[in-house]
């Protein structure tokens, strides 16, 4: 035989298991899309496959809209999440990353003077197993 034999390693699959997630809010008084989480925290993913993500979002004041979207190396990949609330409205999605990948959360809010806020320990990202994020810090925070 010939030819080369490996262990292909499978992708990493949807579950529940937090393997990233912020532990302080996260505002944004931008009223045009503007990343949220600051450059030195932004989770690279090591292993391609679909992770779920979740976040919690509101704005700060009455008959504001606050707006947020994940984004892949800077550019957008998750539905548009708008909400015109003062209370948190949790979101939920499942997306593909492929290894190297940079996830991140823009934000915006429709009036400069308020904010678009996302809760602390709401932004989660999750996975089977493992620990196929890396940031700055440990795997936990954000």
């Amino acid at each position: 035989v010939t030819g080369n034999f490996g262990i292909v390693e499978a992708p990493m699959e949807v579950g529940e298991v937090i393997i990233a997630q912020n532990t302080s809010t996260i505002k944004s008084s931008s009223t045009t899309p503007k990343s949220a989480i600051p450059a030195s925290f932004r989770p690279r993913v090591h292993k391609s496959g679909s992770y779920r993500i979740s976040f919690a979002l509101h704005a700060n004041w009455p008959n504001v809209q606050a707006s947020a979207r994940i984004y892949k190396n800077g550019a957008p990949h998750g539905r548009l999440r708008e909400v015109i609330s003062e209370w948190p409205v949790t979101f939920t999605e499942d997306l593909y990353f492929n290894a190297g990948d940079i996830i991140d959360l823009y934000m915006w809010v429709s009036d400069p003077n308020r904010d678009a806020v996302v809760p602390a320990n709401t932004l989660q990202i999750k996975g089977i197993i493992g620990k196929p994020i890396e940031t700055s810090r440990p795997y936990e925070y954000i």
